[in-house]
């Protein structure tokens, strides 16, 4: 028997496991094509690039995560962000951009891929359509799929997995050892030793699943904290751009599934009304909070944030902006 064993006790193993596709022949390809448009950019060579581009369209037709290869789809929009400004390939260049970004695939590289690729695309004047009607559908489009990957990459990250919680270790049926298989010639013979290939097995898809789950959540720890971080300050960014659509972002958000208080943090920021919330701050900048008006008495003015919480602050150290409203809310008040 060639197996190689080694106590558990002690050890802490971390095992790499690497993507087939995206060794992939297919994967190949398209970093190829990417690389290969990079340089024909730089010598505004539309024709190849018109070629190279629909020889990806092969990997993208069969939504494999070979689409989303080591060379960052994110990178290559930047190198060709000079030719998209330029008019040049603008609409050849979005046809496979919107492709790549409506993809459904599982792998969470790709997903975290498209994420990225999104909200360069909503940065302020980047890869924009020609007109103001035409900015606007884009803009929900991408803003919507947006929010739809953020939602799912969310749902996948567990709260309560921990490294260290013995669950969530890999180690054989008789927790005495691991099993680790440095080439196919080390497994156990099936024929000679069935019980032991069978466990040898068994093991060997736990662990693979384990450290699968384990490298998934570990890349995932932070992302709920980059809501108000990061993908929130995007979509600001992408609806403080003229035309604006209030309006439209309103039914956006309700339509989706980005919590609720996310939604008012959007649209507080960008100073829109929404069932009564608003961000206030003070003048000094050291209280902030998106909330509704409850009361004032006295000096002290009461909120309520969206999760019911409430809170109190001196009307005088708010802003001016935010006093005035205090006293538009009180005028409106019934006797």
């Amino acid at each position: 028997m060639r197996t190689f064993l080694l106590p558990v006790v002690g050890l802490a193993l971390f095992v790499g496991t690497v993507n087939a596709e995206f060794g992939s022949p297919a994967g190949e390809k398209v970093d190829t094509c990417l690389k290969k448009i990079q340089s024909l950019a730089k010598d505004r060579n539309i024709a190849e690039i018109k070629v190279a581009l629909s020889d990806i369209d092969v990997v993208l037709q069969a939504e494999s995560p070979s689409v989303f290869t080591c060379y960052s789809w994110t990178r290559f929009l930047g190198h060709l962000k000079s030719l998209g400004q330029d008019g040049l390939l603008q609409t050849d260049i979005e046809q496979y951009i919107d492709k790549v970004v409506k993809l459904d695939i599982e792998s969470l590289d790709a997903k975290l891929e498209q994420v990225s690729l999104l909200q360069t695309l909503l940065r302020p004047n980047y890869f924009l359509p020609p007109t103001d009607k035409d900015i606007v559908s884009k803009r929900a489009e991408r803003v919507s799929r947006l929010m739809e990957l953020i939602m799912e990459l969310n749902e996948r990250y567990d709260p309560d997995w921990d490294p260290r919680d013995p669950k969530n270790t890999v180690v054989s049926e008789s927790k005495k050892y691991i099993f680790i298989s440095y080439d196919p010639g080390m497994r156990p013979d099936p024929e000679k030793e069935p019980e032991e290939a069978a466990m040898y097995e068994r093991f060997s898809r736990r662990m693979a699943e384990k450290l699968q789950k384990n490298s998934e959540q570990e890349r995932l720890t932070n992302f709920p904290a980059s809501f108000a971080l990061v993908h929130n300050k995007k979509i600001v960014e992408a609806y403080s751009m003229e035309p604006r659509d209030d309006a439209g972002l309103i039914r956006l958000l309700e339509k989706s599934k980005y919590p609720v208080e996310h939604q008012i943090n959007v649209l507080a920021a960008l100073n829109i009304p929404y069932k009564g919330f608003r961000q206030w701050e003070s003048v000094d900048g050291s209280f902030k909070a998106t909330a509704t008006f409850v009361s004032l008495k006295g000096d002290v003015v009461t909120l309520e944030q969206s999760d019911g919480k409430q809170t109190d602050v001196k009307l005088s150290l708010l802003r001016e902006v935010d006093r005035e409203y205090v006293k538009q809310c009180l005028e409106a008040k019934p006797e």
